[in-house]
């Protein structure tokens, strides 16, 4: 690969990267994004330049942050000019609420209201509030993507509005399973592995189950799946591979438009209201939404946390361990599930319930034996228990297993070690944000 290449699928990867970490690590999302956004600017690929705008624009707009508009702007404008629509309206969780700034700051409003229309009863009750805004143009617009939608401006009707694409009744709902072997149900019926004919048309879908949006250039499925082939033989294999891949999915109508993959404008992508769900995505939601409420001292957290790790039965997509492109995504999946188990023994400790607290460390423990946050609070547990043997245990296996990685255990967890073997150790103090980085 060329110099630009590898500068291009290293923007790629970063712009995926800053997107998952938004609500988990917004510092490491910045950098992440900001670089994308330079590395996609020099390379003047203008469809990641607009993801980069709008995934910072995501970030900002969660801090408050009025270089959020700024971002906006600057990715409304590339998506109107270069008709990117889709990108703008497949993020519909966290597109709302940017477009309905987009509204209330007059950002290419005769754009933005189409799209909001469309988003039906997630979109409405955004809108609501802006109907009491003390800008009359501001309520004025708001008014009309309420129309547009054929919403009542009475909060009753807004909140009974149906959205404007229903699931398509022509075909059976998906359900993808992407941790442990990769799996995909058609209705109730399991597409059993003799039918996928060739690897590429399952490693086509998981790309697409990762992606932001579920969405992908087609020129980045070319590079991902035959970057070393001919550009006509590459081409030609592209739509080889997406025509099995939906006679797979749809065997009685490959050709049909009512298809779970779509192809519209050299974007590929998974037609959303075709599927009934994707462990991966409702995984991610789970541990988001679970660490937040454990931030708050929200009770709830355990039930979502909890829903978060029976969703991960193994690492994403086991059956195909050697995609270089899949790895990142695993680590990052896996990285996720220690956090929840982490968080879940926090919770368990703080309530007095320690055997429970061990329970879920040993768990993270035996994902990773290079935790060192898993390492070091299972120690402390047993310890607390009086287990002082198997604790000493643990601290071996985490030590040999950091030596197989050229690394040494952290100065935190050596004076864990050392005060164990002299037998002081104590209750855990707050985790230091050194070793505490290394899972979370």
């Amino acid at each position: 690969a060329t110099e630009r290449g590898l500068r291009w699928l290293a923007g790629f990867a970063l712009v995926q990267l800053g997107a998952a970490q938004v609500w988990i690590d917004p510092t490491g999302a910045r950098a992440s994004l900001e670089e994308a956004l330079q590395i996609f600017d020099d390379c003047k690929d203008l469809y990641h330049l607009t993801a980069s705008h709008f995934w910072l624009a995501v970030l900002c707009h969660t801090e408050n942050n009025p270089t959020a508009l700024d971002h906006l702007r600057e990715c409304l404008q590339l998506a109107v000019g270069h008709h990117y629509d889709y990108f703008v309206s497949s993020e519909v969780q966290v597109a709302v609420p940017l477009l309905v700034s987009a509204l209330e700051h007059d950002l290419w409003p005769s754009y933005v209201t189409p799209i909001l229309a469309r988003m039906g009863s997630s979109a409405a009750d955004s809108l609501q509030p802006l109907l009491a805004h003390s800008n009359a143009e501001v309520r004025r617009r708001a008014q009309a993507a309420l129309e547009e939608m054929g919403v009542s401006v009475a909060p009753a009707a807004v909140r009974a509005v149906a959205a404007d694409h229903p699931k398509l009744p022509a075909l059976p709902l998906l359900t993808i399973r992407g941790f442990g072997n990769f799996t995909v149900s058609r209705g109730a019926e399991l597409i059993e592995e003799r039918e996928w004919s060739r690897r590429k048309c399952k490693r086509l879908l998981k790309y697409l189950v990762l992606s932001p949006g579920h969405t992908l250039a087609k020129d980045v499925v070319i590079d991902l799946l035959w970057g070393e082939s001919d550009p006509r033989a590459a081409t030609a294999n592209f739509y080889r591979t997406l025509y099995n891949l939906r006679r797979i999915l749809a065997p009685p109508a490959p050709h049909s438009r009512a298809n779970y993959i779509a192809l519209e404008g050299g974007l590929l992508r998974l037609v959303e209201d075709a599927v009934d769900s994707i462990d991966v995505d409702e995984f991610v939601r789970r541990v988001e939404v679970g660490r937040r409420l454990a931030r708050a001292g929200d009770h709830a957290a355990q039930e979502h946390l909890s829903a978060a790790v029976r969703l991960y039965i193994d690492d994403f997509s086991t059956d195909d361990l050697y995609d270089d492109w899949l790895r990142p995504w695993r680590e990052q999946l896996r990285v996720l599930y220690l956090a929840a188990l982490c968080a879940l023994a926090d919770l368990a400790t703080n309530a007095g319930e320690t055997d429970l607290a061990i329970h879920y460390l040993r768990q993270a423990f035996r994902k990773d034996a290079t935790c060192e946050v898993a390492c070091r609070d299972l120690i402390l547990a047993l310890a607390k228990t009086g287990q002082r043997a198997e604790a000493l245990q643990h601290y071996s296996t985490c030590e040999n297993a950091l030596a197989d990685l050229d690394l040494t255990p952290s100065p935190e967890l050596r004076a864990v070690q050392r005060d164990l073997l002299a037998v002081r150790v104590s209750l855990p103090a707050p985790s230091s944000p050194a070793l505490r980085s290394r899972t979370a």
